[in-house]
C-alpha cells in the first residue's frame, strides 16, 4: 500500500502578535484507507472572522475530497469547480455567516489543497501561496503559482466575486512525483522566488530528511521544520507562516 509521510507547521506572524491576534493560517490533513487530502488556508487579516473562514473551507474541502475523489477526478473542470465552490465552500461559509449574523466577506481566506488516491492526484488553488512538487529526480517544480489581485498587497479569496475565474485546478498521476508541498504567502516570502519561479534548497532538504525518516523519526523532522520556521522566517516576514509537505514512502 502506498503511504505518505506528513510534516507541517503554522506560525503566528509578528504583526498579529503586536495586534494581540492569533495565527490565521490553518492546515488540515485527513486520510482513510485509500485517500489522503491536505488543505492550507490563509485567513485574510483585514476581516474579523478570517480564522473561522479558513478553518471551515480547509475542513470541508478535505472531507469532501476524501468522500468524492473518484467523481472529482473524472468530472469536467466546470462541474468540479461548481460543486466545490458553491455546494461545498460557499454554502458552508454562507451557513456560518447567517447563523452568526456576520457578513459573508468576514470569512475571507485563500485556499490550497491536494488529494491523492492510488496513482492519481487533484490539486486546487485560490489566491496567493504556492503549491509545489518534487519529482523522483529530485527537481522541485511549481504546480500552482501565487495569484495577486489588482494591487501587489492583495489577492483573491474564497469570498471574492467571480472566484471561479480564479480557481485553478490540477489533475494528473503521481508516477513521477515523490513529494507535494504547499505554503502560505508568508512562508513563500522566505522559500519561493516568484521572479525565477524557484524554491530555496531547504525544501529539498526537508523532503530528503522526511524520505529517510522511519515512522518513529517523522516527528523529529517536523520539529526541525518548526525550528527553522520559528528561528529564520521571523527575520524575513512579519506575516503568519504555514507549510505542509507530503512525502511518498513505502513504510511497512
Amino acid at each position: 500500500m502506498n503511504n505518505w509521510k506528513i510534516i507541517s507547521h503554522t506560525m503566528i506572524g509578528s504583526s498579529h502578535q503586536e495586534q494581540g491576534k492569533g495565527c490565521e493560517d490553518v492546515i488540515v490533513a485527513i486520510k482513510n484507507e485509500e485517500t489522503i487530502a491536505i488543505a492550507l488556508a490563509d485567513g485574510a487579516g483585514s476581516f474579523s472572522k478570517a480564522l473561522e473562514g479558513a478553518t471551515i473551507v480547509s475542513e470541508r474541502c478535505t472531507k469532501w475530497l476524501i468522500n468524492n475523489f473518484d467523481w472529482a477526478y473524472s468530472s469536467k473542470d466546470s462541474m468540479l469547480k461548481h460543486r466545490l465552490l458553491f455546494n461545498v465552500i460557499k454554502r458552508s461559509l454562507d451557513r456560518f455567516a447567517k447563523k452568526n449574523k456576520i457578513g459573508f466577506k468576514e470569512l475571507s481566506s485563500t485556499l490550497l489543497f491536494a488529494a491523492i488516491k492510488d496513482n492519481r492526484y487533484i490539486a486546487g488553488h485560490i489566491g496567493d501561496g504556492v503549491i509545489g512538487i518534487i519529482t523522483k529526480d529530485g527537481e522541485n517544480v511549481t504546480l500552482s503559482e501565487p495569484e495577486r489581485g489588482e494591487f501587489a498587497n492583495n489577492t483573491y479569496f474564497t469570498t471574492s466575486p467571480h472566484v471561479s475565474k480564479h480557481f485553478r485546478l490540477h489533475r494528473g498521476t503521481i508516477s513521477n512525483i515523490d513529494s507535494f508541498f504547499m505554503m502560505s504567502d508568508g512562508s513563500a516570502d522566505c522559500l519561493y522566488n516568484q521572479v525565477s519561479n524557484t524554491f530555496a534548497p531547504a525544501i529539498n532538504k526537508f523532503a530528503t530528511s522526511l524520505a529517510k525518516a522511519s515512522e518513529s523519526e517523522i516527528e523529529q523532522v517536523n520539529e526541525s521544520l518548526r525550528d527553522v520556521m520559528e528561528q529564520h522566517f521571523r527575520t524575513r516576514t512579519n506575516d503568519d507562516c504555514s507549510l505542509i509537505m507530503l512525502q511518498w514512502t513505502n513504510l511497512k
